[in-house]
């Protein structure tokens, strides 16, 4: 079925996959202690969470700088006026 040499070769492979695997995957409490060390160097820098700057944007009612548009009846108090802007020739 198989060549003896090919499965030889194909094993090998999978050891050194298996091998590599251990080095390149981080398990979980590397990963934990990873996490922990950015949040405590970004909290030394003075660096904000993307949390609390997205509170502060909740927060702040001038997120835009520009103006809302007003309702047509809040520009114009009567039609009279309106005309009197935009009067047709």
């Amino acid at each position: 079925m198989f060549q003896p040499d090919y499965t030889e070769t194909v094993s090998m492979i999978l050891e050194t996959m298996k091998e590599l695997q251990e080095d390149i995957f981080l398990k979980k409490d590397v990963l934990d202690e990873v996490t922990v060390k950015i949040l405590n160097a970004t909290s030394k820098l003075g660096i904000e969470s993307s949390s609390s700057l997205l509170e502060k944007r909740s927060d702040s009612c001038e997120i835009c700088p520009f103006p809302t548009p007003k309702e047509p009846s809040s520009i114009y108090e009567d039609r009279s006026e309106r005309e009197e802007d935009f009067s047709i020739n």
